[in-house]
């Protein structure tokens, strides 16, 4: 088991539930007033598997990020990994090889890279969505890609579908969790139990990426702004 920092939060507002969240260095769970030390314990010793995956996961995130100064050789993340920026002599365009990045000298600002960014998201998001949906049977209408601040992902009464950009950063199991949140809203436009069971149906590890994006929210959101 991982070394990590352990906060724990008692709230009379909480009646029996215990959450538990994991940053990159430490561990918080928010447990009832009442609830014993030997209660939580017996929790982490349960999920102490879960927990090393997520100090794994939350502590690659914190090091992906955007240096002060772009140039080659620094690394950035995509898709859950990092590439690293590499200068490119044979051609005028972005080229990804492998987890190389190869950009003409005259790209290398962060302008180029957003529009990098937002046009491979703008290729693997939509095609991500149509292979998840034919696979388990649902009907959309429209994608659209945006730099949305606020929302990873919506689905309106249209059953038109709009994801954020910035989750090509994550883990391809973060965004196609996102991506099945959004198309079970076809069928059940709330959060009531039958939708979550629709969730859990399509994504059984939906947890562990609702709990990547709560912790790494920020950072995402803060890349190459």
């Amino acid at each position: 088991m991982a070394a990590y920092q352990l906060e724990i939060v008692r709230s009379a507002k909480r009646k029996k539930t215990i959450s538990i969240r994991v940053t990159a260095s430490k561990v918080i769970v928010q447990a009832p007033k009442d609830c014993s030390n030997q209660r939580i314990k017996e929790l982490l010793t349960t999920k102490s598997a879960w927990i090393d995956q997520q100090l794994i996961l939350a502590k690659k995130a914190e090091s992906n990020y955007l240096p002060d100064v772009i140039k080659y050789g620094i690394s950035l993340p995509f898709l859950g990994e990092t590439i690293t920026l590499k200068e490119n002599n044979q051609s005028l365009a972005f080229t990804l090889i492998g987890t190389d990045l190869l950009i003409p000298q005259h790209y290398l600002n962060q302008e180029s890279l957003y529009n990098w960014y937002y046009q491979q998201a703008k290729k693997i998001i939509p095609t991500r969505v149509a292979k998840i949906a034919s696979t388990h049977g649902f009907l959309y209408n429209n994608i659209q890609v945006k730099d949305q601040k606020k929302r990873w992902g919506s689905c309106s009464n249209k059953k038109n579908l709009n994801f954020c950009w910035r989750l090509i950063l994550a883990p391809i199991e973060v965004l196609d969790y996102v991506i099945i949140h959004e198309l079970c809203h076809l069928s059940e436009m709330n959060h009531s139990k039958q939708f979550w069971s629709l969730v859990v149906k399509y994504c059984p590890r939906y947890k562990d990426c609702r709990e990547y994006l709560n912790v790494n929210s920020i950072k995402l959101q803060s890349f190459l702004r």
